[in-house]
């Protein structure tokens, strides 16, 4: 992939992602810091070399976005995973729901759950669908933290200092596309 295939692809963005046409609104400004981007790439980089160069990026990120939030986690006394967990419950949950929202098994659930209930930000409840199961509901503490954590996280992460609002959006708008294709959609 040469330098001017990768800028006629972030001019086609727009009709190849197929966002709203607000995502892509401030785009030229974007377009143009971006196209200024791949103009310091290695010209001479060969396709497996470039997706080399953007895994390593993204697992980078991932590792700098995970400790970020375990870091703001263990400010509120949480680990990273009972702040993931606190994350992900938006509404009354299953802790099965909860296990598969956070890719871990029931008995790791149960582990992080003990923990939420501890620090008084959930309790358990049982399951109006299924009263054998038992749901996870925040407390009142629970949805406050909940939301400072989300304010802190959100405000720290690397994409919301090193990019604008524009740059921001399309970012967005290209993970959804990998996401979409990942999910043959």
């Amino acid at each position: 992939m040469n330098v001017q295939h990768g800028e006629q692809a972030l001019q086609d963005s727009p009709e190849t992602l197929q966002e709203s046409p607000e995502t892509l609104q401030e785009s030229p400004e974007t377009l143009q810091d971006s196209t200024e981007a791949l103009r310091g790439t290695d010209e001479s980089v060969s396709e497996d070399e470039l997706n080399q160069q953007i895994m390593d990026a993204v697992v980078e990120l991932i590792k700098s976005a995970g400790s970020l939030g375990q870091q703001i986690g263990a400010d509120f006394g949480l680990t990273g995973s009972d702040a993931m967990a606190l994350h992900k419950i938006d509404a009354p949950i299953s802790m099965k729901e909860l296990g598969a929202k956070m890719g871990c098994d029931a008995s790791f659930v149960t582990v992080v759950t003990d923990a939420l209930e501890k620090h008084g930000l959930a309790r358990r409840e049982p399951s109006l669908r299924d009263r054998r199961s038992k749901n996870i509901v925040l407390t009142e503490q629970g949805v406050s933290v909940r939301e400072q954590i989300t304010k802190e996280v959100s405000a720290r992460m690397p994409w919301a200092n090193a990019l604008d609002i524009s740059e921001r959006k399309c970012f967005l708008a290209l993970v959804r596309k990998m996401l979409r294709s990942r999910a043959g959609g």
